[in-house]
């Protein structure tokens, strides 16, 4: 979903492979909208911010075949 994504807007992502991403972009020490969160089961997904008892709000898609 990520690396689609990307590829709509003429980015060039490290492809459908999730740990492909570690080496990928720049390592932000604080969340930003929009970046891309990298799971430790290297699921991608977009940060769209947090939820009131601090865990993150994704963006992601190809779980369960939808988008979430």
């Amino acid at each position: 979903f990520v690396n689609w994504c990307l590829g709509q807007n003429n980015i060039k992502g490290a492809g459908a492979i999730g740990n492909h991403y570690l080496n990928w972009g720049t390592k932000l020490d604080v969340p930003t909208y929009g970046a891309i969160v990298i799971f430790k089961t290297y699921h991608l997904g977009f940060y769209m911010g947090e939820n009131a008892d601090g865990t993150l709000k994704i963006l992601h898609g190809n779980w369960s075949n939808k988008v979430t």
